[in-house]
C-alpha cells in the first residue's frame, strides 16, 4: 500500500505549526518595531531596514508558496476530474460542482446518474485506479 504522505511531511507539518503559532506574531512585532525605529529616529541604522524587509519576506513568503502549491494541486485535480468525466459515468451540471481552493477539495454531484465525486487532493490524485475501474466496468 502506498503511503499517503511523504517522509518529509512530518517536518513540514511541525514547521508550519510553529510558524502559525509563533512566527506570525514574532515577524509582525519585529516589523512594527523596526518601522517605528525607522520613522522616529534621526539616524537610522541600516540593520533596521534589513530586519524590516526580512521580516516582511518571512511573513508573506510562506503564504505565497502555499498559494502556488494550491494552484498546482488544482490543475492536477481538475485533470483527474476531466478524465473521470470523459468516461461518461460522471456528468455534473456546472451548478452542482464546488471547489475549496485553500483546502484543494473538489465536490461534484451528478443528479441524473446519482453519483458524486469529492475529496482532497492527495486522495483524488490517487484515483487513477478508480478511473481504470470505471472504464472497465
Amino acid at each position: 500500500m502506498k503511503d499517503r504522505f511523504p517522509k518529509w511531511w512530518v517536518l513540514y507539518s511541525v514547521a508550519k505549526s510553529l510558524f502559525l503559532k509563533f512566527g506570525i506574531i514574532s515577524f509582525l512585532l519585529i516589523f512594527f518595531l523596526c518601522s517605528i525605529s525607522i520613522i522616529m529616529d534621526e539616524y537610522v541604522r541600516p540593520e533596521a531596514y534589513l530586519y524590516a524587509i526580512t521580516s516582511c519576506l518571512l511573513l508573506f513568503g510562506p503564504f505565497a508558496i502555499n498559494y502556488v502549491i494550491a494552484k498546482k494541486r488544482k490543475k492536477k485535480i481538475l485533470a483527474v476530474v476531466e478524465k473521470i468525466k470523459e468516461t461518461g459515468h460522471f456528468k455534473p451540471e456546472s451548478g452542482s460542482e464546488g471547489w475549496l481552493f485553500w483546502k484543494s477539495t473538489y465536490l461534484g454531484f451528478d443528479f441524473q446518474q446519482g453519483t458524486f465525486l469529492g475529496g482532497v487532493s492527495k486522495s483524488m490524485l490517487t484515483l487513477n485506479e478508480a478511473i481504470i475501474d470505471v472504464k472497465k466496468g
